[in-house]
């Protein structure tokens, strides 16, 4: 069925198809309208048959109290700094930074950030340090320079009060610790001026540094007062995610000769290593999110708190973009689907990739008997936290060859999010955007090792079912944890192998649309795949080109600047 996994939108959810009696007498009969998001067409389904997408990422966000605690400490009071610079004419690109940021002035800059006396940061630290990140930039030097002068920094300028007053809420010097080098560059990004965003990623990649796409939105908060209440965060649903186009106006202000390729993974694979597993294949320098040491994670924290586990406040959900010289790679991190906006964003980059590395583990799959008995599996019936593992290691079962003692057959099956993942990877399309003949798929199977061959052939059932033409196989990889050096690099040959072989037929395609769309095409597309979750039923989505034609890979101002650049090579040969 073409509306089977697919991920949609109910645009109507009154009941349809039959008077009110028959509806309340028989729920399963009630039919709703949705529009589904990578066609655009709507269709009444079953509501019985609608399975909902989780909008919040479990386990691999930001955490409640700590991305608050980032935002209090590095964004406070942001508005009325950021009026200050703009009355006060400040210009920070083209500026040259005489004063050196020492462990001893970053304590100084603590200190007016966040006086002694005060209960929270007065104002954000991102102001008084924005001068030294961008003359970093200019001077060709990474943000993450900032770690080691933070490990160097006096301990008397972290003798401050928990960034929250909640239990588990972090300290000012553990918020510090954690910053990494995309949370620097998004909060410089936030207190530049949005004129000046393009200009700030065009510094950040002639240093080769990961320039983040997509990240939870953040929010500026006010300075506290004696006596408020110093609780900061929010939960994820009321954050959602930002999605920053205008920063690749430069870089992609016209399209790209390379490709892009994407590496992703549904709920199962999260903090499953996708981000280190693309340094080893490819040496990019992607971000890894490390986990937060274990004294920031309560007893029991994986309730409200679960996900303290991850150091980066601002790691996921989110997308960086990274590039060398073969490709622009997507690099996918965590999984918010039921977010209109993240899920916008995946069918863009799917609609443009030319080869996708989809990460999945045994926990995306359910295991059933052929007589509809549930195996003894964890899995089955019972909620899980995404990435969690199971005892054994696998998530099929206590035993995963279970079948061969019971003397029954196997039936596997995807469960939602990756369905819904799969499908927006093959499905999303828009008419002269993106290769034509579709990107290729490879699935990559985490920790396969203890799995059975009857449950590995289920697996790639499951998928090529799913993925079609578009497949290009499975890729089983026996154990990555705690692997490292040479014995890491050993059990990726196969895959290497691969992936090599697949990116090779991709240089010598000449299919057309396999470079990267412009900024501007991108920021089109994504608003169309975004109105075909969140336009109302009796609002036509339109197309996505505002002249209704194809959407063109190349913007109007793209090709204003192609013809001045061929104009001034032609003159440079001399040619008349």
């Amino acid at each position: 069925s073409p509306v089977r996994g697919a991920a949609a939108a109910v645009v109507n959810g009154t009941p349809r198809g039959g008077n009110s009696t028959s509806s309340s007498s028989d729920p399963s009969a009630a039919r709703v309208l949705v529009r589904l998001l990578c066609s655009g067409r709507t269709a009444e389904v079953r509501a019985s048959c609608l399975t909902p997408l989780d909008a919040a990422a479990e386990g691999a966000l930001g955490a409640t109290h700590v991305i608050g605690a980032f935002e209090a400490l590095m964004l406070t009071d942001g508005r009325r700094q950021a009026a200050s610079c703009r009355t006060a004419g400040a210009e920070q690109f083209g500026h040259v930074e005489l004063g050196e940021l020492t462990p001893e002035v970053l304590a100084a800059c603590v200190s007016r950030s966040w006086p002694e006396a005060a209960p929270g940061p007065e104002t954000g630290l991102i102001w008084k340090l924005k001068p030294y990140f961008v003359d970093w930039l200019q001077r060709r030097q990474r943000l993450r320079r900032f770690s080691q002068l933070t490990v160097a920094m006096p301990d008397e300028a972290a003798q401050r009060n928990h960034l929250g007053t909640a239990p588990g809420a972090p300290a000012l010097l553990d918020v510090m610790l954690g910053l990494t080098e995309r949370d620097l560059l998004i909060a410089t990004l936030l207190a530049t001026p949005h004129g000046d965003h393009a200009r700030l990623y065009s510094l950040a990649a002639e240093v080769s540094t990961p320039l983040p796409l997509a990240f939870p939105k953040l929010q500026i908060p006010c300075p506290l007062s004696a006596g408020d209440p110093a609780d900061v965060g929010g939960s994820y649903a009321e954050r959602g995610v930002c999605v920053q186009w205008e920063a690749f106006a430069a870089l992609l202000a016209r399209p790209s000769e390379k490709p892009l390729m994407l590496s992703l993974g549904a709920h199962g694979s999260s903090q499953g290593g996708k981000s280190a597993l693309l340094r080893d294949l490819f040496g990019l320098d992607a971000v890894v999110g490390e986990a937060a040491p274990r004294h920031l994670v309560p007893a029991g924290g994986m309730g409200a708190h679960a996900s303290m586990r991850r150091g980066s406040p601002t790691h996921a959900p989110g997308v960086d973009l990274l590039q060398n010289s073969a490709a622009w790679t997507a690099d996918v991190h965590g999984c918010a689907l039921g977010d209109p906006d993240w899920m916008a964003l995946l069918a863009t980059l799917s609609a443009t990739s030319s080869f996708t590395l989809v990460h999945v583990s045994a926990e995306d799959f359910l295991v059933q008997s052929e007589d509809d008995r549930p195996m003894t599996s964890p899995l089955v019936g019972k909620s899980r936290r995404p990435g969690e593992r199971t005892r054994n290691g696998h998530g099929f079962g206590s035993d995963p060859n279970q079948s061969h003692h019971s003397g029954s057959t196997l039936r596997i099956t995807i469960r939602p999010d990756l369905l819904a993942v799969l499908r927006i990877v093959v499905d999303a399309r828009l008419p002269g955007f993106g290769p034509s003949g579709g990107a290729r798929v490879l699935a990559l199977l985490r920790d396969a090792g203890d799995l059975g061959p009857q449950l590995l052939a289920g697996v790639r059932t499951c998928l090529e079912t799913v993925l079609g033409s578009a497949f290009a196989g499975v890729c089983a990889v026996d154990r990555l944890t705690s692997l490292a050096g040479a014995h890491r690099q050993r059990a990726l040959v196969g895959l290497r192998s691969t992936v090599n072989q697949e990116l090779a037929e991709l240089s010598a395609s000449s299919a057309p649309g396999r470079r990267l769309p412009c900024a501007e095409a991108l920021r089109q597309a994504f608003d169309h795949f975004h109105a075909r979750l969140t336009a109302p039923a009796d609002r036509q989505v339109l197309a996505p080109s505002p002249s209704g034609a194809e959407l063109s890979p190349e913007s109007r101002h793209g090709a204003t600047l192609s013809a001045l650049l061929d104009e001034a090579e032609a003159r440079a040969r001399g040619l008349p």
